[in-house]
């Protein structure tokens, strides 16, 4: 049965039965530009359907055989069909075989399903249609110059018209052991009816014999004899002259074969080409710095054709699986090197495969399921160094998902168009998606067809940009933030007639208006010609127009009131549509006018911050408001009791309240020295008069002081002149001070006493009696 189902899963669009009386198995399906399907299997059915101008009408059948599982009593021939795009119509299907059984593979199989490998391939661009297979029968249809049988099981390759009428080339690939042939490559993916290309093929071989071509040359081919990988160039350009260009196989003894081959990069003369397969030997990479888990029982394999040499050289090898070589642990279903270098292939492993299973095999962050149960399938991208996995990915259920033989496909954009056989015990396990999907249920009682169509994403140009800021006022710049993947060239239209072209991308653009402005980015991948388109969105906003702070208040103002506005430069109009956040020393506030009390005098800080949201512009605002603070003022004074000194010091000591001063000694004025100096002893009434000029206003502080000078209280002359001139004629006591008491002795020169007083306002004219 044929289905084919809508792009995105939700529509069954057509489903045709394509056989007869007996098994029919296909093996390989391929479209071509138009959309019409083209399929290659293997039948027993004598009566498939054929259409009358095909090649082949008749079955030609062999021995009975069993298949796999699946026995073929009239033994088999292959065949190729053309299914018009709609399912509408069989526009060419042929017999192709000979003598005896085509189109499986019974000696050469290891996993489960290598019975029914092949691959087909319809060159673009009109070209014709390509086919690998297997047959064990002499017989095959053969074009003249071509290869015959030569025993046992040999590949084969032929190249079709599209109408299934003509066959251009047609020839046997193989020695007298075994040969397999399970994938091929062309180098020349377009061309017409008549055109063709250099085509490589792949399988394995169980022979030690050489080569016998064409023209009877014989191309040394050495093997080991068990389970060889095998490998061929095959030149078809012109279907005529020496055709088989090379053939390489691998030496090693243990068991190895390739299952899938991929174009690189085609040439006329080199071509590099990319392999998948397995290896029991231990096989360890070319380069320790490649991504892999060596000594693993899958590989992937680069080599080069050189067409001048006829030489293949393996140039590098990457090993993957649980790291052990005991058991394989996946059997290929498909392999894609897409235009970017990226390989990419499919697998599954466990029941019903004749050994190992998917435990173990390494994951990626990104995996879309990081749990088996030993039966699932494996997805994995490698990138184009090797050194690095981009997914690697399990894909299955409870059940045991699994593929009875055949091929699947990534297409070039890296998308995997896989079928699946599960839900095997009639269970609906298998994860389908999304919720409108055709079927989300198995409706047989055992195993049915899951089709599963993943875009691994890989090597698509993927746009991810975001404007920061997304609103901005004219001049103000912004700035693009680019996540963007494998992107190379960039296309922007910035919605005001300006468009940019740059492999590298714009961050900045200058509008000359307001307004709202919707950006197109186009991205391409110019190494893999992949595309991706994106829009956002710019809101442009006229000039920010800046905020001055109008303060309202009196230095003077014992209540310390402030009236705060925040205004508009351009025309002094109180702000409305800025976000505000005042703060008055730790007193917050949104209002655009603001009416507060200091709570200390002398400085206060005010802080404010406005935030224009639809420029995306913050001005801050640091200011310091002063209040008048309490006044003081002291005297300070040097003077101390009973001191000889020359002068005391008076100190005004007044605080920033006052802006000057001056002194008062008894009331009256004595300017404003610092310090004031007296140097005459008496009671003084000393003051100080602080001058508040800002807030025009005064303060006084008097203070009584008491000076007297040690060097001036008691003074006793030692020369009278009793003569009566008005100069010394009395003897007396100078003295400034009251005391409470005082005695007075005078003796003449001979010590005896001519005057004594307790009086101390004497005055004594020296006279005295003998």
């Amino acid at each position: 049965a044929i289905s084919k189902f809508s792009a995105d899963g939700s529509q069954l669009l057509w489903s045709a039965y394509l056989g007869g009386n007996n098994l029919d198995q296909p093996h390989s399906m391929d479209c071509d530009e138009n959309g019409n399907l083209y399929v290659m299997g293997l039948t027993g059915s004598s009566d498939f359907a054929v259409t009358a101008n095909a090649n082949d009408t008749t079955f030609g059948g062999g021995n009975s055989a069993i298949a796999e599982y699946y026995t073929l009593a009239n033994g088999s021939d292959m065949y190729v069909s053309v299914i018009s795009a709609d399912g509408t119509q069989l526009l060419g299907s042929t017999f192709l075989g000979g003598e005896n059984n085509e189109g499986f593979n019974d000696s050469l199989r290891f996993n489960y399903g290598d019975s029914f490998r092949g691959e087909i391939e319809v060159q673009r661009g009109g070209g014709p249609v390509y086919l690998v297979a297997t047959a064990d029968s002499s017989g095959y249809p053969i074009t003249p110059g071509a290869t015959d049988y030569q025993g046992g099981l040999d590949g084969v390759l032929s190249v079709f018209s599209r109408s299934m009428d003509s066959l251009f080339y047609s020839t046997y690939v193989g020695t007298e052991g075994d040969e397999a042939l399970y994938s091929l490559s062309l180098t020349s993916k377009e061309g017409n009816a008549q055109n063709s290309s250099r085509v490589f093929v792949a399988g394995a071989i169980n022979s030690s014999e050489s080569y016998l071509s064409a023209v009877g040359d014989s191309l040394a081919l050495t093997s080991s004899g068990n389970h060889s990988a095998l490998l061929g160039a095959i030149d078809l350009r012109d279907y005529s002259g020496p055709i088989l260009e090379a053939i390489h196989s691998s030496t090693d003894t243990a068991y190895n074969q390739h299952f899938f081959i991929e174009p690189n990069t085609p040439g006329d003369t080199t071509t590099v080409f990319t392999l998948v397969g397995q290896h029991k030997g231990g096989l360890l990479a070319s380069d320790t710095n490649f991504w892999g888990q060596p000594g693993s029982a899958q590989y992937l394999m680069e080599f080069i054709f050189d067409s001048v040499s006829g030489a293949f050289t393996n140039n590098r090898t990457l090993v993957f699986g649980d790291s052990s070589h005991n058991t394989v642990d996946l059997s290929p279903t498909a392999l894609l090197v897409d235009d970017c270098g990226n390989t990419y292939f499919s697998g599954w492993g466990g029941s019903p495969n004749t050994e190992g299973n998917t435990v173990g095999l390494s994951l990626t962050p990104n995996a879309v399921r990081t749990t088996t149960d030993g039966r699932d399938f494996y997805f994995l991208v490698i990138d184009p160094s090797w050194r690095s996995s981009r997914l690697a990915t399990y894909y299955g259920s409870s059940s045991r998902e699994h593929v009875d033989g055949g091929t699947s496909r990534f297409d070039n954009k890296g998308r995997i168009f896989q079928g699946v056989c599960a839900g095997c015990g009639g269970n609906s396990a298998y994860p389908a998606f999304p919720s409108t999907a055709y079927s989300t249920t198995n409706n047989s009682t055992n195993c049915n067809l899951a089709v599963t169509v993943i875009d691994m994403d890989i090597q698509n140009a993927r746009l991810e940009l975001t404007p920061d800021p997304p609103v901005f006022c004219i001049p103000n710049s912004f700035n693009i933030l680019d996540s963007s993947s494998n992107v190379q060239a960039y296309t922007i239209d910035w919605d005001d007639g300006n468009v940019s072209l740059d492999t590298g991308f714009i961050t900045s653009h200058i509008y000359d208006s307001p307004g709202t402005y919707t950006v197109q980015v186009i991205g391409q991948d110019t190494v893999c010609d992949t595309w991706d388109t994106t829009t956002f969105t710019l809101q442009v906003n006229p000039a920010f127009d800046s905020v001055w702070i109008d303060y309202s208040y009196d230095y003077c103002d014992p209540s310390r009131q402030v009236v705060a506005t925040a205004r508009l430069v351009s025309d002094s109009s109180i702000v409305t549509d800025y976000e505000l956040e005042w703060d008055f020393a730790g007193v917050n506030f949104s209002s655009a006018q603001v009416q507060f009390n200091m709570p200390v005098p002398g400085a206060n800080p005010v802080l404010l911050s406005v935030l224009d949201t639809s420029c995306n512009i913050t001005q801050l605002f640091e200011d310091t408001l002063v209040f008048r603070i309490p006044p003081f003022m002291q005297i300070n004074t040097s003077l101390e009791e009973c001191e000889t000194r020359e002068a005391v010091d008076f100190n005004a000591i007044l605080n920033a309240t006052y802006q000057g001063f001056e002194w008062l000694i008894d009331g009256q004025r004595a300017g404003n020295p610092n310090p004031l100096q007296i140097s005459q002893s008496g009671i003084y009434n000393i003051s100080i008069v602080g001058y508040d000029s800002i807030c025009e206003t005064s303060d006084t502080l008097t203070e009584s002081f008491d000076v007297y000078f040690a060097g001036e209280a008691f003074t006793v002359p030692n020369v009278i002149t009793p003569n009566n001139d008005g100069i010394n004629d009395a003897f007396l006591v100078n003295t400034s001070e009251n005391w409470d008491d005082f005695h007075l002795i005078v003796h003449n020169r001979w010590g005896a006493k001519v005057f004594e007083t307790s009086v101390i306002s004497f005055e004594w004219l020296a006279d005295y009696d003998e």
